[in-house]
């Protein structure tokens, strides 16, 4: 491998780290979340953990996932028969939640 490739390398390495850590600041334990299994199913569950590259997810079927923060996406909440979710949250498809006040 060339000199300069080495930083190169070392450099996305870094671009690739910090995209990750501001991807995982979006979640916060108890987030209602959505993701694709590798097998096709749309699954949701409640964030449990952030660990240092993945989040941990408990799902609706009663499992435990490890999903990359990229993989996964907000989803709405009920209480007390009311959709809820966290304001300024990106919506699928672009734009942001709002709640009513």
């Amino acid at each position: 491998m060339k000199p300069g490739s080495v930083k190169t390398v070392e450099r996305l390495k870094l671009i690739s780290q910090a995209r990750a850590t501001t991807q995982m600041t979006s979640f916060t334990r108890g987030d209602r979340v959505g993701f694709q299994a590798p097998d096709g199913r749309v699954l949701e569950g409640m964030v449990l953990r952030l660990d240092k590259k993945t989040i941990s997810v408990a799902t609706d079927d009663g499992h435990q996932w490890n999903v990359a923060p990229s993989l996964l996406d907000h989803r709405r909440t009920q209480r007390r028969g009311q959709n809820h979710v966290r304001p300024g949250v990106p919506a699928p498809g672009g734009g942001l939640y709002l709640t009513k006040r």
